[in-house]
């Protein structure tokens, strides 16, 4: 049975050249095309494919937030991504945000085929050519955000102010509360994060971004 596609790409000579690979083979039966992420959106609606294959450089909305509107709008149609970008922060954003698979730009075309094929079939894929230390990458933020799960919101700020590096009697000035609470605070967080020495703690919380999601 073909399987249809949409194809959404800010450059036409790429939608062209995909469309006819993936015709040329049978399988697949390309119903629409879109280059910006509002019309991707209305043409995913309009057609319901069978899979969505994008790239996330699109004008218009995130294309994060794009891939969640698709699936939740349109939930039989899957999402490929198909990028040149190859970090962990990108690859995992799109997976997090629903997508089925991520697939490299720079990947030949029988890869190409094999992963089109894959993800119109409910399967999942990854490029090959993502190196280890992305998956790595990944799995390692998994773990973090896993661990800051366990913080409370207390504890959380006092974290923030840790990084920042304030005293524990300025992070008590701060907070309004008395340095000897803030001690107990940071022996809990240690404890909590298998952290031992306090620059290990200030190294994971710029790690972990808790600057950055807090500023």
């Amino acid at each position: 049975m073909t399987k249809t596609v949409v194809l959404a790409d800010d450059h036409p000579a790429l939608r062209v050249g995909l469309q006819r690979v993936l015709e040329d083979t049978g399988e697949f039966s390309v119903i629409g095309e879109a280059d910006s992420a509002e019309g991707l959106l209305e043409v995913t609606r309009d057609r319901k494919p069978d899979l969505v294959v994008m790239d996330l450089r699109i004008s218009g909305i995130c294309a994060f937030d794009t891939i969640g509107k698709i699936r939740s709008e349109v939930p039989q149609a899957a999402v490929l991504v198909f990028s040149s970008w190859d970090d962990a922060k990108h690859v995992r954003r799109a997976l997090k945000s629903g997508a089925v698979g991520y697939l490299l730009k720079n990947g030949a075309l029988d890869e190409i085929v094999r992963a089109i094929r894959l993800t119109a079939d409910g399967q999942s894929y990854i490029s090959p050519q993502l190196s280890e230390h992305v998956v790595h990458a990944i799995l390692q933020e998994d773990e973090t955000e896993t661990a800051l799960a366990g913080l409370t919101q207390r504890e959380r700020e006092v974290l923030r102010l840790v990084a920042e590096g304030y005293s524990s009697r300025q992070i008590a000035e701060e907070l309004g509360v008395s340095p000897k609470t803030i001690e107990t605070h940071r022996a809990r967080m240690m404890s909590k994060l298998g952290i031992h020495k306090s620059s290990k703690l200030v190294r994971f919380a710029i790690e972990a971004g808790v600057l950055e999601a807090t500023s």
